[in-house]
């Protein structure tokens, strides 16, 4: 049995990945997702910003800490 090294491992999870990868998009490229039956969405149609940004208060002061010493 051949000794397990840092180098070994590293090639392993390299040929590991590129092989996941070419199992996953190998055979019909990257994938890429089916057109929307009845088109997509105008983006100039959205309205945008019509609910305003809630700001909280800021935070009350606290007392001084008082000083050891």
């Amino acid at each position: 049995m051949t000794e397990i090294t840092r180098r070994r491992v590293l090639a392993y999870g390299v040929v590991t990945g590129a092989g996941l990868l070419l199992w996953r998009f190998g055979a019909t490229g990257w994938a890429v997702a089916a057109p929307i039956p009845g088109g997509t969405l105008d983006p100039t149609s959205i309205p945008k910003y019509v609910t305003p940004l809630v700001i909280p208060p800021a935070m009350p002061r606290t007392s001084k800490l008082p000083q050891q010493g």
